[in-house]
């Protein structure tokens, strides 16, 4: 696998260069992080190293905007896509569908069911950066970028009303991300999956005992905000390649969101550091 890593990596960031549809949430650090925690799932399962790395390295080089009306396509898009760079590249021809087919299947509104153990493999990699502090760097980015709101002011939980995410960013949680766990397809998928969902449910559980109590300074507040600006803003959500400054960048909260609460002593905050920290160094 070792000869693909480089090639592959450098056609993911030039198709992500050439697209005006990505945002920092589906960039080449996600890509990355993907492919990484794929290939070690696949280790676990037994799949196929090489389609594994190159299908989350692809998975989403075409990814169209949340609030396009095509967008439920970006995963079968992104999969033609790679078929051509692959064939290109010459890589192993036999491999390519199994590549393609993993990408297309990666999507949670394609609704394409995963065949391979590769796919499922994938699949749970990526939906893992949907959960946990990484899941709530994103539905807040995605607030701000589209424009959404926090939460409903009369009816936060929805009990009500029909959800509506495209309107409510709490409402994504029920609508999707507190669902993702029970998608798990692969036992390393799970196991690590159903804390990240846990810890989303305190924080939803928190921010709406915050709202009804008029606590809208409190730290879940406070992070929502600061990633719906980033979203507004199209600003990094963290640093690539030393997120918690600890090789002594002098931080930048104007440019990279995480860098406002690296020197928070809020209690919350400071769970909120360590559940990223726990996630960004793979889980472990």
């Amino acid at each position: 696998m070792k000869e693909w890593v480089e090639p592959i990596n450098k056609i993911a960031r030039e198709e992500l260069r050439k697209s005006d549809d990505n945002d920092d949430s589906h960039g080449f650090g996600h890509l990355c992080r993907v492919s990484d925690l794929a290939v070690k799932f696949a280790k676990s399962e037994g799949a196929n190293e090489l389609v594994v790395f190159a299908a989350g390295m692809l998975h989403d080089i075409i990814s169209l905007p949340k609030n396009h009306p095509q967008s439920h396509t970006s995963s079968k898009l992104a999969a033609n896509r790679a078929e051509e760079l692959l064939v290109d590249l010459s890589f192993p021809k036999e491999l390519i569908p199994e590549v393609c087919h993993a990408i297309h299947a990666h999507s949670f509104s394609a609704k394409v069911i995963p065949e391979s153990i590769e796919a499922k493999c994938v699949q749970d990699a990526d939906r893992m950066e949907a959960l946990g502090a990484f899941g709530l760097m994103r539905v807040f980015y995605c607030c701000g970028k589209y424009g959404t709101e926090i939460l409903d002011d009369n009816d936060p939980l929805a009990k009500n009303r029909s959800l509506d995410d495209k309107r409510f960013s709490l409402d994504h949680f029920e609508k999707k991300l507190l669902t993702l766990y029970e998608t798990m397809q692969t036992g390393s998928g799970r196991e690590v999956a159903f804390s990240l969902s846990e810890f989303l449910k305190e924080y939803r559980q928190k921010l709406v005992v915050d709202h009804s109590e008029g606590n809208l300074s409190s730290a879940r507040f406070k992070i929502a905000r600061v990633y719906i600006t980033a979203g507004e803003m199209e600003r990094s959500l963290f640093h690539a390649t030393d997120s918690l400054g600890d090789n002594g960048r002098q931080l930048n909260p104007s440019e990279y969101a995480l860098d406002s609460f690296l020197h928070d002593d809020d209690p919350y905050i400071r769970k909120f550091i360590d559940q990223f920290t726990f996630e960004v160094n793979g889980y472990e």
